[in-house]
């Protein structure tokens, strides 16, 4: 979201196909928060965060899954708990989607 934010700021129009959107709007109006899936990169994994959960896969094969709402400090990892196992897959599935789409098709 950096990008655009920083193209926004600099009154830019981009002349390539940008994934995520612009930060002023929040910036402007705080209160006015949005419930989306965030996703995250970092060396060896790719992640997604939603409100409520971080579902992690790691190069290595593994993947972690944490309850936000009961476990802010992501230290019990649910992946492969029957109970999340639902979570698990949807935030799989979304993972997927992020990877590969570009521009407002990552939008949802």
């Amino acid at each position: 979201d950096l990008a655009p934010t920083i193209a926004a700021l600099a009154g830019a129009k981009p002349g390539v196909t940008m994934d995520g959107e612009s930060l002023l709007p929040l910036a402007r109006h705080p209160s006015r928060t949005r419930t989306r899936n965030l996703p995250i990169e970092g060396a060896g994994f790719e992640a997604v965060r939603s409100p409520r959960y971080t579902y992690v896969e790691r190069e290595a094969g593994e993947t972690e899954l944490y309850d936000l709402k009961r476990d802010r400090y992501q230290l019990d990892n649910r992946a492969g708990e029957p109970r999340f196992a639902g979570v698990q897959a949807r935030l799989a599935a979304r993972l997927a989607e992020l990877q590969e789409c570009e521009g407002r098709s990552c939008r949802r």
